[in-house]
């Protein structure tokens, strides 16, 4: 028989399209109230029966998500003494070294292994309109993308003054104080 025309069972149909229900975070899933009819279960259901329906399939999938939830919990802490942050961080090692779960075992090893670069991520800083904010490389990483997207868009280099002209204007706030662009003769001379 062909393995094309076997149909889908309704197991699979959820876990193939359901499966944001255990990936989404709790607080940005739209539980609707309204009955839509679903074809592929023959049923009229809502976000709530098909939450019910998805997490009958594994008695694990409930554990996967709460445990998941815990650490979205901590991360959103708004706690800034970093000492309290150790506690906590210690609290949820030992509850994902508990879990019956290999991916969160593993997930603590490394928590343990990182550690401390976990509590420097929420460390926060206050930036130059006053707001507080985690410190984060963010910023840092939008500024090293603008070459690699250049090089990528490009297909290569050919000449490396002009790459590194376009580069300079397309990041500079304040040309004159960051570079004096080269003039268009210097950036297109050619060696014969």
């Amino acid at each position: 028989m062909d393995s094309k025309n076997i149909p889908v069972s309704k197991e699979v149909y959820l876990l193939n399209n359901f499966k944001w229900l255990i990936l989404e975070n709790v607080d940005n899933i739209d539980y609707q109230h309204e009955l839509r009819y679903n074809h592929k279960l023959k049923a009229y259901l809502n976000t709530y029966d098909y939450e019910k329906m998805f997490f009958q399939l594994d008695d694990k999938f409930m554990d996967i998500r709460r445990l998941k939830e815990k650490y979205i919990e901590f991360n959103k802490t708004k706690e800034k003494d970093l000492n309290k942050i150790e506690i906590l961080l210690n609290d949820l090692i030992d509850l994902y070294d508990r879990s019956s779960l290999s991916m969160f075992k593993e997930f603590s090893e490394i928590l343990k292994k990182h550690k401390q670069e976990v509590i420097n991520s929420l460390i926060y800083i206050t930036d130059s309109k006053g707001n507080e904010r985690r410190l984060s490389n963010g910023p840092m990483e939008g500024y090293n993308r603008t070459p690699k997207d250049f090089k990528r868009n490009s297909r290569g280099l050919s000449n490396f003054e002009y790459a590194r002209s376009r580069l300079i204007w397309s990041n500079r706030k304040n040309e004159p104080v960051l570079s004096i662009p080269k003039s268009k003769q210097e950036v297109y001379k050619f060696k014969k």
